[in-house]
């Protein structure tokens, strides 16, 4: 539909000419999403752990990315808060980790990942060529896995590893032989029954660093 209107051939997002009509196409996509109800963006209650000359610095980022804030932390229906954001010095807002911050600048260093799923050729099925198994399984080599018909072949000669890395969104999560990061952390923090995810003010620092919300669990709040 946006193609039509804008009287467009074809789309072409190398062009740097049509890179500001690209952005509007991107921002428009993103509204129609939220609007519809497939994109949900946080709806966020401050902790007053929060510093105060830190909570509008907060709010502005939250809001930048469109995220809402609701005052009351017990709201219902439409004000009922997804995430409740605190100060946590323990870990993700410990001293420590804001200093690696402030020294570091927007660079995030991969350290820490989980893994999410393991193929292993040697116990691939037939229908779909990938199969998920253990990561004690996944040591074992060899072997080959084929994509779906139709599509170019993907082979992998040794079993892969689907991870996340701490502190990143999903678009850095990537494959990786599972050989090396077999031992790797694979819990994830559940999201509290029925409640809103608690995280630490991390979780809206590193937004504004990737420009894209980052996984709540990376950023649970233990206690």
């Amino acid at each position: 539909m946006y193609k039509k209107e804008a009287t467009w051939r074809q789309f072409d997002f190398q062009s740097k000419n049509r890179y500001n009509d690209n952005m509007a196409l991107l921002k428009k996509i993103q509204k129609d999403l939220v609007a519809g109800g497939h994109l949900l963006r946080p709806v966020v209650y401050f902790d007053e752990s929060i510093p105060k000359e830190k909570l509008g610095e907060y709010k502005s980022i939250l809001k930048k990315f469109g995220g809402r804030i609701v005052k009351d932390v017990c709201g219902k229906g439409e004000n009922a808060p997804t995430h409740i954001v605190a100060m946590d010095l323990e870990e993700h807002d410990s001293l420590d980790i804001l200093e690696q911050e402030a020294a570091a600048g927007d660079f995030v260093e991969k350290l820490y990942l989980r893994t999410l799923s393991v193929i292993d050729p040697t116990k691939a099925k037939k229908s779909t060529g990938i199969i998920e198994t253990t990561m004690q399984d996944s040591k074992k080599k060899g072997g080959k896995v084929k994509h779906g018909k139709g599509a170019a072949p993907i082979v992998f000669e040794h079993p892969m590893a689907f991870v996340h890395w701490w502190y990143h969104p999903s678009s850095y999560d990537e494959w990786m032989p599972a050989v090396d990061v077999a031992g790797a952390d694979t819990d994830v923090p559940p999201r509290p029954a029925g409640g809103p995810w608690i995280v630490g003010c991390k979780f809206i620092r590193d937004v504004a660093k990737f420009n894209e919300w980052g996984w709540e669990s990376d950023y649970a709040v233990s206690d």
